[in-house]
């Protein structure tokens, strides 16, 4: 059975600051991070997992440092979870980037985000924790539900929360929650 347990990092320095990066040893969690990753870890803490990765960016390890002493499960580092590749806009406030975008300036594409968390995908085997950034998540549930960048604006995923999927299935079991509902703790036992 594949299940993959998606974790949005805790919250960030960039989050705070409103900033859009890709840095990979730049902006590490707030203190409110660190309990939100505690958090998290404790939810997930009762049940056996097969493997953990993580995103390379500083927030994602840390977030799965965290996980990985609850689990027991030693982190493996991933790209085709990484942040969104930021381009000319890496760095910037949300603001600055909206105006860099209106002039033409663009961050990684939909379709680079599908291929990489396609193959991410493929490879799970098991009971899977994989600590992430909201894009990457987003991209994912919509490749599950068949939508396409525009139809999955809505899709929200807030700090250390945990979106899971039934990788043998294709389907979606929660996105974006702060605790594991019933029907995941059920699959989870088993």
């Amino acid at each position: 059975m594949g299940i993959l347990l998606m974790i949005r990092h805790g919250e960030s320095e960039s989050n705070v600051l409103k900033i859009m990066t890709d840095d990979l040893e730049k902006y590490p969690l707030t203190s409110n991070g660190v309990m939100q990753a505690k958090s998290v870890a404790q939810e997930i803490s009762e049940f056996k997992f097969d493997s953990l990765y993580s995103s390379p960016v500083l927030r994602a390890r840390e977030t799965a440092s965290i996980i990985s002493g609850s689990l027991s499960v030693d982190v493996q580092i991933n790209n085709d979870i990484r942040e969104t590749s930021m381009g000319g806009l890496n760095g910037l406030t949300s603001r600055e980037a909206r105006e860099k975008i209106g002039q033409g300036e663009r961050y990684e594409s939909w379709e680079s985000h599908l291929e990489r968390v396609s193959n991410f995908m493929k490879g799970v085997r098991g009971r899977v924790v994989a600590v992430s950034h909201a894009m990457p998540i987003r991209v994912m549930v919509s490749e599950v539900l068949d939508l396409d960048e525009i139809e999955s604006r809505g899709i929200e995923i807030p700090n250390a929360s945990i979106t899971a999927l039934d990788i043998d299935k294709m389907k979606v079991l929660c996105i974006g929650s702060s605790t594991v509902s019933e029907r995941l703790r059920k699959m989870l036992t088993q």
